[in-house]
């Protein structure tokens, strides 16, 4: 399952072959048609949950909202079963999928993290085929944008008409011909964790990907 952001996905895998796969624009975060999506899947294949080998939900970083929902729903549908869910970051999951698409070894994903800022990732692939971060997330302003993407062979972000117009005349600056725009999808992040797992990797941390630090309200404040 993959909530991070506008697109919502569902996808089911037998090993590295889509059994059926679902997308939706989320306007408003609905967690009955994330539901709706899986029961459709599974009623589709013929797969009852308890035959499912692992239930996998993208992490982030995007949308607060979207990405516990999917990790809620992980939780929910693997706990009955004796199993726990497994966790993989959405960005890993469609830089993955640029570098298999590309054939190039270094991708960058940025995305809007609203407040005048974005947020960044650059990942490069291994030859376990496998994509891992390099360096950490960076959190930074608008107006840094063009220069930390500048010298990015691959830069990809599920953001990126949103970004755009955020960033306004300082987007004239940006070679746009290298920057794509991608959703994660719930099929990449399915295969990433299959390769995850097939060479031992534990899952990531069930806590979402979220790079602001959190906002307290004063004592006394109006909730």
């Amino acid at each position: 399952m993959e909530l991070s952001s506008a697109r919502g996905s569902v996808a089911l895998l037998r090993g590295d072959e889509i059994v059926c796969s679902a997308a939706w624009t989320q306007e408003q975060r609905d967690e009955g048609r994330l539901f709706e999506s899986v029961r459709s899947a599974l009623a589709a294949s013929g797969v009852p949950v308890k035959l499912l080998d692992a239930v996998v939900a993208g992490r982030g970083p995007g949308s607060y909202t979207g990405i516990r929902m999917a990790m809620t729903a992980a939780h929910f549908l693997a706990a009955p079963h004796g199993r726990s869910a497994y966790f993989v970051g959405s960005a890993e999951a469609v830089a993955l999928e640029a570098c298999e698409e590309t054939g190039v070894e270094r991708v960058t994903v940025i995305g809007d993290a609203r407040r005048g800022a974005a947020w960044l990732g650059r990942f490069r692939r291994g030859d376990d085929g496998l994509v891992s971060l390099v360096g950490g997330w960076t959190l930074l302003p608008l107006e840094e944008v063009r220069r930390a993407v500048a010298e990015e062979p691959v830069v990809i972000s599920p953001d990126w008409p949103r970004l755009r117009e955020r960033l306004g005349t300082r987007v004239q600056d940006i070679d746009v011909r290298r920057v794509r725009h991608r959703y994660p999808s719930a099929e990449w992040v399915g295969r990433t964790a299959l390769l995850r797992m097939s060479g031992g990797a534990v899952s990531d941390p069930r806590e979402p990907l979220y790079l602001h630090p959190p906002v307290v309200a004063p004592s006394g404040a109006d909730q």
